[in-house]
């Protein structure tokens, strides 16, 4: 967490050789804004710009933003920074930014995975409240990401529903593992 005043506030990386520039092309960041800044500049190689992410302002929830970027240099000697500011200029209130996360991945990562259990069913989808597994086989860990590949919930325990009342409407990822395989659905929480 950091807070400051003036034009802009940058956390900064420099690094070597962090992996395949053709590969590692989505950067996943979790921020909660409660300052003025509404903007976020994704930078490589310097100040080069390569992206720019409109924020929530003022927002003491969590929100997570998947931004993708073709040419990032993540070979070589490189830096890697996050410029918060004001569109259009001004300064920053002083107000707290809080990074949860940042991952540079694969997206390929991101994709569903082959399903490898039998009969598995989920339902209802839509769902409320409960959503009830179905499968041939004794399912012994779950775990539930949102579309930017957040982990949102996880149990590891054997079960045949999935309380996901507290989950925010919207499309999410199901990964189901048993002793014989894992699967990937997706379903509706409403």
């Amino acid at each position: 967490s950091v807070s400051s005043t003036g034009a802009n506030i940058q956390l900064r990386r420099t690094d070597t050789d962090l992996g395949d520039p053709t590969t590692l092309t989505t950067v996943l960041l979790d921020i909660k804004n409660n300052s003025n800044a509404d903007r976020v500049l994704v930078q490589v190689g310097g100040a080069t710009t390569v992206f720019t992410q409109v924020l929530s302002t003022a927002d003491t929830t969590e929100q997570s933003y998947r931004i993708d970027i073709a040419d990032a240099a993540w070979v070589g000697i490189f830096q890697f920074r996050l410029r918060f500011i004001i569109d259009g200029g001004g300064n920053l209130d002083g107000n707290a930014i809080e990074i949860n996360r940042i991952q540079i991945v694969d997206p390929a990562t991101l994709s569903l995975e082959e399903n490898t259990l039998s009969s598995l069913n989920l339902y209802p989808n839509p769902v409320k409240n409960t959503l009830n597994i179905e499968s041939q086989e004794t399912i012994s860990n779950v775990e539930v990401y949102d579309l930017l590949g957040k982990r949102v919930i996880s149990k590891n325990s054997a079960t045949s529903s999935l309380d996901v009342s507290t989950l925010s409407n919207g499309v999410y990822i199901i990964k189901l593992t048993s002793n014989n395989g894992v699967a990937t659905k997706r379903f509706i929480k409403e």
